[in-house]
């Protein structure tokens, strides 16, 4: 959410707070992710496509993808996406997912996380593909 469009909401003071001497470590999980992100270079960019609408990829790894969206679209934690196609100048890849995360980005956009649910084993072999050239492309010696 854009903060200036914060203005006029009102909040309620937290009043549960643990004390000074309750450690707020005891209660923190550690949170170890299953895959490596890899960056999508903007050279060869990657778009995800939504029903109608295109967005640049940010990011992919094999169990999910980060996209940028405008902060006025309407993708909520946890909607389920039937239909999202990755493509990638010809390859196109079309999965099942479940937004995980709306994220604020650095280009003033959110960053739509998206798992990917229900992945037959040819697109999971094609996307280890595009996942490990683009691997190669960040990781190998230019």
């Amino acid at each position: 959410m854009d903060p200036n469009e914060m203005e006029g909401l009102e909040f309620e003071l937290e009043t549960d707070i643990p004390s000074a001497d309750h450690s707020m470590r005891a209660e923190a999980k550690p949170f170890i992710r299953k895959s490596f992100r890899v960056p999508i270079d903007e050279n060869c960019p990657m778009y995800a496509q939504v029903a109608d609408r295109e967005y640049r990829v940010i990011n992919l790894s094999e169990g999910g993808v980060g996209f940028l969206i405008d902060h006025h679209e309407r993708f909520v934690r946890d909607d389920r996406i039937e239909a999202l196609t990755l493509k990638m100048g010809q390859q196109v890849l079309t999965f099942k997912g479940r937004v995980a995360h709306i994220s604020p980005h650095e280009t003033g956009d959110c960053l739509c996380g998206v798992e990917f649910v229900e992945m037959d084993a040819q697109t999971a072999r094609e996307l280890g593909e595009i996942l490990a050239e683009n691997q190669r492309y960040w990781f190998d010696v230019r």
